[in-house]
């Protein structure tokens, strides 16, 4: 941690004993600075108090503040809600396109990632036609990454995992396939009963 967050954590941390894992992610050329850390939701107000106290201060150590408005922005911490298909059950008919959901709360810096039986999937080399899609829900602070395939085959049948990970945090959830295979038709040849007829010939 470079000292002048070094510095700003250890204020805080005397203030607020269950922050965490603070880092500056955007200084700009006005001074602005953006911080990020975690800490319990309830604490919110004390962390706000504890920032403004701060400013109030001008200094600390060799750090200058000035006065202006704090913005305090509380995101859930990382928490995958599910991973699903759009089916009733977890499972497809061959030749049926199909779409599993991955959906998580946390805050908008959250990354996807999905894997099949352990192997990134990667739709820009993939030979299957497949896509991904992430998006944000009408739930707050939920976000949710598509996976679609097209025509389902053997090959799609396995271990899906959804890799999520937000500010270091990461967690996975999966979810197993079955590909249903075409029903079988056997098809019975028709057996044709020739019954031989011998014909005999009466003279009168």
């Amino acid at each position: 941690m470079p000292p002048q967050e070094g510095k700003v954590f250890k204020y805080l941390r005397n203030k607020i004993p269950k922050i965490d894992g603070l880092r500056v992610i955007n200084l700009t050329l006005e001074g602005d600075i953006t911080f990020h850390f975690f800490a319990n939701k309830r604490d919110g107000r004390k962390v706000k108090d504890a920032l403004n106290e701060l400013v109030e201060k001008r200094h600390l150590g060799n750090i200058t503040f000035a006065p202006g408005k704090i913005a305090l922005r509380q995101n859930p911490t990382l928490l995958i809600k599910e991973v699903r298909v759009n089916q009733k059950k977890p499972a497809v008919r061959c030749g049926d396109d199909f779409i599993l959901s991955c959906t998580a709360l946390g805050s908008p810096h959250m990354s996807f990632r999905w894997f099949k039986d352990g192997m990134v999937v990667n739709e820009t080399i993939a030979l299957r036609n497949i896509w991904t899609k992430q998006m944000k829900t009408d739930v707050s602070d939920q976000y949710m990454s598509l996976l679609g395939v097209k025509s389902a085959d053997a090959l799609d049948e396995g271990r899906y995992t959804c890799q999520v990970t937000d500010w270091g945090i990461e967690q996975c959830k999966t979810i197993d396939l079955e590909v249903i295979p075409p029903p079988a038709v056997k098809v019975m040849p028709m057996t044709i009963t020739v019954e031989k007829v011998r014909l005999e010939r009466n003279t009168y």
